[in-house]
Formats: C-alpha cells, sequence, structure tokens
C-alpha cells in the first residue's frame, strides 16, 4: 500500500516538525497548522458553535485524533474527499 503525504505546515515549520512524534506535532498544527490540520485537535471543537454546526449540516466525519497511524490516515482521506466532493457539487 501506497502511502500520501498530505502537507499539514507550510514551507520549514513541516521541514523543522519533519521527526516529531504525532503527539508534538499536535502543538505546531494548533499555531502554525492549516485549518485542515487543526480539526485534527480537540480543543478546537470546544466551544467552537460555527464549526461544529457546520459538521453538524453537512455530515463530514471531523473529529480530533490522539493517535495518527494507518487508518487515521485512510479516515483522513476519506473525509478530504467528502469534503472537496460537497464544494465542488455545491
Amino acid at each position: 500500500m501506497k502511502v500520501v503525504e498530505l502537507r499539514l505546515l507550510k514551507g520549514k515549520d513541516n521541514i523543522s516538525s519533519g521527526d516529531e512524534l504525532y503527539k508534538d506535532k499536535l502543538h505546531t498544527y494548533n499555531i502554525n497548522g492549516t485549518l485542515f490540520s487543526q480539526t485534527l485537535i480537540e480543543d478546537n471543537y470546544k466551544s467552537n458553535v460555527e464549526f461544529n454546526n457546520f459538521i453538524k449540516n453537512t455530515n463530514l466525519n471531523f473529529k480530533p485524533y490522539s493517535n495518527y497511524g494507518l487508518n487515521e490516515i485512510e479516515e483522513r482521506h476519506k473525509l478530504l474527499f467528502d469534503l472537496v466532493e460537497k464544494i465542488w457539487l455545491s
């Protein structure tokens, strides 16, 4: 199975955190990450009424991840596909 990387940080931020464990990268994602990478972090779901309503209204499978292995990568690929499909068809 081929694993495809989706960059969640910009430029040098991505390079500098490349060897970090996932749990250590979460802090960087929260500060310098894309909006998509910020959805990996549990705190971004707390008191974020607009985003939580978006999830509810679109039935997209956004959720935080404390671990990030092959199953989680596959779930995120599916989520990204579903999100792009909703945008494309709207």
